[in-house]
């Protein structure tokens, strides 16, 4: 990935830098930036600086100049510009990423907007608006998962499923916002929708673990899926009960194969 960034960054050094600074309004990038930070956080800049420059080029923004920004977010130059000013951040560019003035200039003028009083500092009445939402509506959440168990020394296995639908709400607004404390601290406005999908990757994570644990717990006895629904939900209500939510309506549905012989077994 450096050889990548390195590469991109020597090409705008040198003959696209003129096209480049020519078609760029750094306010369009860093508007762009501010949206997919209020999706997914803060932290996608450092976490995940690839997938924010896809979604750059996804919207208009030119690759050569999203490019430019990608190789400022490998570097760490989002970390350090907060609170800069404009020559300052320009300067740390040039250092650190090798880019001419002329880009380096456009890019701390994003990053000075990027950072602005009315964006990432956000007014008293912005701030935790989407966990105000999520505390006043009910959620629907769906889980599919299979596991399969296998019996000692006999070649044969049976795959288990189970989907879950269920609707929750929340309870306990202070044990709510502990299990989502790492979000909305990172983005006090992260919306409501980006907080139920954490509460959902917690829920998709707690039920395969448990079905992975009743489906192969003993290697000399099936699993009996008829009681899995009941297990799945004392399950989830405990964790519910953990960190504020409540469970308002719950569904769960289990199959289970035939024996089928394992492939290896033919041989």
């Amino acid at each position: 990935m450096k050889i990548s960034a390195q590469k991109t960054a020597q090409g705008f050094v040198h003959d696209q830098a003129p096209n480049l600074v020519q078609d760029v309004r750094p306010q369009d990038l860093a508007a762009r930036l501010r949206t997919i930070i209020s999706e997914q956080g803060r932290d996608v800049l450092s976490r995940d600086p690839f997938s924010v420059y896809t979604r750059l080029t996804d919207e208009g923004i030119t690759p050569d100049f999203a490019g430019s920004a990608l190789v400022t977010l490998l570097a760490g130059i989002h970390l350090d510009a907060e609170g800069k000013h404009k020559e300052e951040i320009s300067g740390l560019i040039r250092k650190k990423c090798f880019l001419n003035a002329a880009i380096s200039d456009l890019l701390a003028e994003m990053y000075l907007l990027l950072y602005s009083d009315d964006s990432l500092k956000y007014r008293d009445d912005d701030a935790n608006e989407g966990f105000r939402e999520l505390c006043s509506e009910e959620w629907q959440y769906r889980y599919s998962g299979e596991s399969s168990w296998r019996a000692v020394r006999s070649g044969v296995h049976i795959d288990c499923s189970c989907e879950v639908t269920l609707v929750y709400g929340v309870q306990d607004a202070d044990k709510a916002r502990l299990l989502l404390k790492h979000l909305l601290d990172d983005n006090p406005v992260v919306s409501a929708d980006r907080l139920a999908a954490e509460i959902g990757s917690h829920l998709d994570e707690l039920i395969q673990n448990r079905l992975d644990e009743w489906v192969t717990g003993d290697p000399y006895y099936e699993p009996d899926m008829d009681d899995f629904p009941g297990e799945c939900r004392w399950v989830i209500e405990d964790f519910f009960e953990k960190h504020g939510l409540k469970l308002v309506r719950y569904d769960c549905d289990t199959d289970a194969s035939d024996y089928e012989e394992d492939f290896e077994a033919r041989w």
